[in-house]
């Protein structure tokens, strides 16, 4: 879905392998739009006597919103008016977040709840490092069912 978006905008979507790779795409230079999106780790899910035995856990990701600044004495002037042929940056945010917030997945290893299918948690400025970044993180989870673990000692395989 993001991928058809950032194409609709003259743009790419990535997903990057890890936060370093994140960062590395997000500071390389680029004439288009770009959507990078990362899974940053999981959290299990309740009370520590039953959470493990649940198998729940949420899982966490970024999507980096970027775009090349245009040529305009007033650099804050893009983020909230159309400039040229490049429409307010707040807009793409607003369009990536709502895609993001209507993503659905696999029924039976996810939270399929049709009213609140990605646990969306906020949009703030990308600060690697506290160095600003012309760049906005949107950030949500997913809760995940994880699968029987699988012992390679048993013959059988289960556990």
């Amino acid at each position: 879905m993001l991928k058809d978006w950032a194409k609709d905008q003259g743009g790419v979507a990535i997903i990057g392998h890890d936060l370093n790779h994140l960062w590395e795409i997000a500071f390389s230079t680029s004439k288009v739009p770009r959507c990078i999106i990362a899974y940053v780790g999981e959290d299990i899910r309740g009370d520590f006597s039953w959470a493990a035995a649940a198998s729940r856990v949420d899982r966490h990701f970024i999507v980096l919103v970027t775009r090349a600044r245009g040529y305009t004495a007033d650099r804050g002037q893009t983020f909230s008016e159309t400039v040229g042929t490049s429409r307010p940056f707040v807009d793409l945010l607003e369009e990536a977040r709502d895609i993001i917030r209507t993503l659905t997945f696999d029924p039976a290893t996810t939270e399929a709840n049709s009213l609140d299918p990605v646990d969306y948690r906020g949009i703030k400025p990308a600060l690697p490092d506290d160095y600003p970044l012309d760049a906005y993180q949107i950030e949500f989870s997913i809760g995940t069912q994880l699968g029987i673990p699988y012992d390679q000692n048993s013959p059988t395989g289960s556990i």
